[in-house]
């Protein structure tokens, strides 16, 4: 993000919503602060399905993938002339790393990327990486902590991996008397 992208305060580590010590220390990191409970205590307040801004998303990707890079750029910044003054886009191409954190420089990921800003928080990261093919890595040197390290060693940068399957929940089981865990039970472990 341009250091005059307002998104930036999205992640604030001086919110009353993070989550705090006795001592009154934040200990929850960075949390997102873009949508408000009216009354937090008893959770009124919208419930936000979709936002205009994933529109224009959707629209810059579709047009990216389909060549009218002229379109995308348009749509892309639609939303982020209200997002960050200085920002300007002059990528073209719309080439994927094998996984997210391998960067290509073309304009796809330039809107993929701005989508996972923007949606931060909102929409399921997995659901795009399992449409987009895309695996991940997360890692030490990238500054993942230390219980996601155990990671490092899975193929999660495979989304064909069992991994990525979700198991389905017991509680399913238990209301339909013809499936069983043994039968109907999602593949577990790392491999197909």
């Amino acid at each position: 993000m341009g250091q005059k992208d307002e998104r930036r305060a999205w992640w604030n580590p001086g919110s009353k919503y993070n989550i705090r010590d006795d001592a009154g220390n934040v200990i929850s990191g960075y949390i997102n602060d873009k949508f408000h409970f009216i009354n937090p205590k008893d959770w009124t307040g919208d419930y936000i399905m979709m936002r205009q801004e994933e529109l224009y998303l959707m629209a810059a990707e579709a047009e990216c993938r389909l060549g009218d890079e002229a379109s995308a750029k348009a749509d892309l910044m639609a939303l982020m002339s209200v997002r960050d003054p200085e920002y300007t886009c002059e990528k073209t191409g719309t080439a994927l790393g094998k996984t997210s954190n391998e960067e290509t420089g073309s304009l796809l990921e330039e809107i993929i990327n701005q989508r996972r800003i923007e949606l931060w928080g909102e929409y399921g990261r997995l659901y795009d990486l399992k449409r987009l093919h895309q695996g991940f890595r997360r890692t030490l040197e990238q500054g993942w902590c230390v219980s996601s390290y155990r990671l490092a060693n899975r193929p999660t940068d495979d989304p064909e991996c069992y991994m990525w399957v979700f198991l389905i929940p017991q509680t399913e089981f238990d209301g339909n008397v013809n499936m069983t865990p043994e039968k109907d039970q999602n593949p577990t472990g790392d491999y197909k």
